[in-house]
Formats: C-alpha cells, structure tokens, sequence
C-alpha cells in the first residue's frame, strides 16, 4: 500500500533542462517557471498512476541520473493491470495495451530522477528527498511524524512542594435540646442527668 498516490497526465510544458514539449504533470500541477520536482521523506513508498490515456508510450521511470543508464531496480514495483516487469513495462505495446497501470517506489535518500524510459529525463524532473523531520511531508505514522507517540518529557531545575497551608477547624459547643442527632457525642454520652426531687409536706 502506497504512502502517497500521485496521478500522472501528459500534456504540453516546460521540459527538464528547458523548452517546451510534452512533459509529466503530477496531479495536474507543473512548475510554470521549471521542471516537476517532487519533494518527499525517505522512508515512505510512493504510487505514480499513469492509466490516464494521455500517458500511451510514456511509461515512467526512476534513476540515479538523467538518462536510462541510472535505472533503479530495488524497491520498485510495476502493474500493468496485474503485477508486472520492469520489461513489460517500458514496452510500450504491453504499456499501452493495458487499463490500470502504475509504478511504486520505496523512497530513499539519495535524490533521484523519474523521467520518461522513451522520451527521457525531459518529461520529468528531480525527486529531491527530504531527510530529517520535515512538517507534513509524511502521512501519520511516517518518518519522524511515528516517533511522536509516548513522549517522555523531562523537566529539570524545577522543585515542587507540597504545602497545604494552615489548617482552621471551627468548633462549636454542642449543649442544648436539638444540637445533636440521636446517638452523636453528647445524647447520652456528655454527661449525666441527676434529676432533683422537691418534697411537699402534706398540709
């Protein structure tokens, strides 16, 4: 599963080295000033889909240099409706002839060149990869951006206390009918009743 799919079209523009002729658009965008360069992290795998019939007799490569002598072979993978050659596809009958088709790289520093195996480093451009944390480069999970999860963060010169001040406890007394609930300090327990007795000589 790629990383990042790229849709490719031919149509005219700027050619790499310049002038003008027909050149790769990578999701319909070509520099209007230079050549296609493509900016991306090492580490991720790369789709460039080129079933648009505007591709017919420009399979798409990848290589160390601007000329076919540089062709990279590792970490590549072709489909031509099913997984295919690296020699079916650069055959432009076998190319043409099929409806889904597309070459995959897995990115890896140094930069390198995709360009045309027919037509040359003239369609195409520089894959100038980024190494480091590059921002938003990577999808979720890629690169640096899946060192992210867990972080541990230290924190040094900092001292903590933990003082929770003075403590003030109001108090009442509890004495009198209705100042506690059955069974509560003082009901029957704060003191004892003494009951006082008046005798009354019979008159």
């Amino acid at each position: 599963m790629a990383d990042k799919t790229y849709t490719v079209t031919v149509a005219s523009g700027n050619l790499y080295g310049g002038g003008t002729g027909n050149v790769y658009y990578i999701d319909s965008t070509r520099s209007s000033s230079g050549p296609g360069n493509i900016i991306w992290a090492g580490g991720s795998t790369l789709r460039f889909e080129q079933s648009d019939a505007s591709n017919d007799g420009h399979p798409l490569i990848f290589s160390t240099n601007t000329s076919t002598s540089g062709i990279i072979s590792s970490g590549v993978t072709y489909f031509l409706d099913s997984p295919t050659s690296s020699s079916n596809y650069i055959n432009t009958t076998t190319f043409n002839a099929a409806t889904t088709r597309y070459v995959e790289i897995d990115v890896t520093a140094p930069d390198f060149y995709y360009l045309c195996y027919i037509h040359g480093i003239g369609m195409g451009g520089l894959m100038d990869v980024a190494t480091g944390k590059t921002w938003s480069v990577g999808t979720w999970g890629i690169n640096q951006w899946g060192d992210q999860t867990d972080p541990t963060i230290q924190i040094t010169g900092q001292a903590l206390s933990a003082n929770l001040g003075t403590a003030t406890v109001n108090t009442e007394i509890n004495l009198g009918w209705g100042r506690l609930e059955w069974g509560e300090q003082a009901w029957g327990i704060a003191g004892t009743l003494i009951p006082t007795v008046f005798l009354y000589p019979e008159i």
